[in-house]
């Protein structure tokens, strides 16, 4: 059976997983970016989902009732929300913890602007941000 077959037969398994994904997007702090076309992390992440479904280690029944299955994607959205949304919220911790240095030795003045978010950051906690960032990479916390 090939990969077309597969996804065929278990499109509702495919939807599950884009969905998770598609959430995961949207507060994940390396795919949120402004920069980025909504088009782009839609493609990607379908993209990322038709990958991931062959090597799924799930036994899935289909659905029989519409309106579970409904649910079930409201669930698997919710946590793709929190899974990217608890990442940035570590990520905005150690950047505020970079913003009180700044203030204790006197860099609070100096500013930088952050294409990202669209604001002025300070230059401690920018560095702070993305050293996070890097190993939050390292660590394959993006898989």
């Amino acid at each position: 059976m090939n990969v077309l077959e597969l996804i065929l037969n278990q499109f509702d398994l495919y939807l599950l997983v884009l969905v998770r994904i598609s959430g995961l997007f949207v507060f994940a702090p390396i795919f949120n970016s402004r920069n980025l076309p909504m088009q782009i992390k839609l493609g990607l992440s379908a993209l990322i989902a038709f990958i991931v479904l062959p090597i799924l280690p799930v036994q899935y029944n289909h659905v029989e009732s519409f309106w579970i299955f409904v649910f079930g994607l409201i669930g698997e959205l919710i946590v793709g929300f929190l899974m990217g949304f608890v990442v940035s919220l570590i990520l905005a911790a150690v950047q505020t913890a970079g913003e009180l240095i700044d203030m204790q030795i006197g860099f609070s003045m100096v500013n930088i602007f952050d294409p990202q978010s669209g604001n002025q950051i300070p230059l401690l906690g920018n560095f702070k941000y993305l050293l996070a960032l890097l190993l939050f990479l390292t660590f394959n916390g993006h898989h």
